[in-house]
């Protein structure tokens, strides 16, 4: 038996259900930062840097920001959802391929 199904059911005083809210609540800060981010990194860059650049420099990084924005989240909530999956998920018998 592992720590998580001993006694009280409590791993580090934690409960999974806890804890698994607090990394839920954690992701979706860090979501919410990075979009804030990201969104005033392109409002800044168009206010005060564009002027300097030809259109199509502009429209390369205003292009990258909207593509590095969505990487980082996807990254952030896979890593989170294969977690979440692997803990849940039943064992794969022979019979089940």
């Amino acid at each position: 038996m592992n720590a998580e199904t001993t006694g009280s059911g409590r791993a580090g005083g934690r409960s999974n259900g806890t804890r698994i809210l607090q990394e839920l609540r954690n992701r979706i800060i860090a979501s919410i930062g990075v979009s804030a981010g990201g969104a005033v990194f392109i409002l800044l860059y168009l206010g005060f840097f564009a002027t300097r650049y030809a259109w199509y420099s502009n429209l390369a990084v205003v292009v990258s920001a909207l593509v590095v924005v969505p990487v980082v989240l996807v990254s952030l909530w896979v890593h989170w959802g294969m977690g979440i999956g692997a803990r849940f998920s039943r064992p794969v018998e022979d019979r089940d391929c």
